[in-house]
C-alpha cells in the first residue's frame, strides 16, 4: 500500500463513520489542538461551570449565539465567543467533512499519540509492513513522531586525552570586587555673627 492508497482509505473510512470522525477530532485536539476550531463539548451544566464565571456572560453568549435545541448533545463557541449547539449527527457530519485534513494529520503524525480505531491501525500496519517494500523504505515512511533514531557510534578519537586538574589546583575565576565607596565630606557649617 502506498501513501496515496493509505490516504484514500483513511478518507473513505472517516467520511463513512461519523462517530470515528468525532473520536479522531477529539483525540487529535487533546494531543496538539490541530482542530481546535472544530472543538465541541458535552452540553451539560459542567460546560457552563467550566467556561463561565459570571451568569451574565453565559446569558450574553447564549443570546447572541446559535443554540438550536437545549437537547443537543454538543455545545461550543463560534468565532465571536458566542455559543453554538449541535446534535451528534450534525457534529459528526462536520467532523467527517474534515476527513482530508484528518487523513493528512494521521499520515504526518502517525497514531502513536492518539486513540486510533482498530481499522485505522490495520491500515497503517499494511502501509508500514507492505511486503513489496524493503525495510529501509518502509522505515523512512514512518512519521517523524513514530521513528526513534539511535545515535550514531562515534569513531575513536586520535586526540590526546585532556589532562584532569584537581579542584585544589584548578584556577578560580577572577571575581571583580565593587570599588570601595569614598566617604563624602560634609560641608562645614559656617555661622555668621
Amino acid at each position: 500500500m502506498n501513501e496515496d492508497e493509505l490516504r484514500e482509505a483513511l478518507i473513505d473510512l472517516i467520511k463513512n463513520d461519523h462517530d470515528l470522525a468525532i473520536e479522531l477530532i477529539e483525540s487529535i485536539n487533546s494531543y496538539d489542538g490541530s482542530f481546535e476550531e472544530m472543538e465541541m463539548f458535552a452540553f451539560n451544566d459542567e460546560f457552563f461551570e467550566t467556561f463561565f464565571d459570571n451568569p451574565a456572560d453565559a446569558a450574553r453568549a447564549t443570546q447572541f449565539g446559535e443554540i438550536q435545541s437545549w437537547n443537543d448533545e454538543y455545545i461550543g463557541f463560534n468565532g465571536y465567543g458566542n455559543l453554538i449547539s449541535k446534535s451528534r449527527y450534525e457534529y459528526g457530519a462536520d467532523c467527517a467533512d474534515m476527513a482530508d485534513e484528518i487523513a493528512d494529520w494521521l499520515i504526518d503524525n502517525g497514531t502513536n499519540h492518539i486513540n486510533a480505531d482498530l481499522e485505522i491501525e490495520e491500515l497503517f500496519d499494511r502501509y508500514y509492513n507492505d511486503d513489496d517494500d524493503d525495510d529501509e523504505e518502509s522505515y523512512n515512511r514512518r512519521p517523524k513522531a513514530a521513528v526513534k533514531k539511535t545515535p550514531a557510534k562515534k569513531s575513536p578519537s586520535k586526540k590526546p586525552a585532556k589532562k584532569v586538574v584537581s579542584k585544589s589546583k584548578a584556577k578560580k575565576p577572577a571575581v571583580k570586587k565593587a570599588p570601595a565607596k569614598k566617604p563624602v565630606a560634609k560641608p562645614k557649617k559656617t555661622v555668621k555673627r
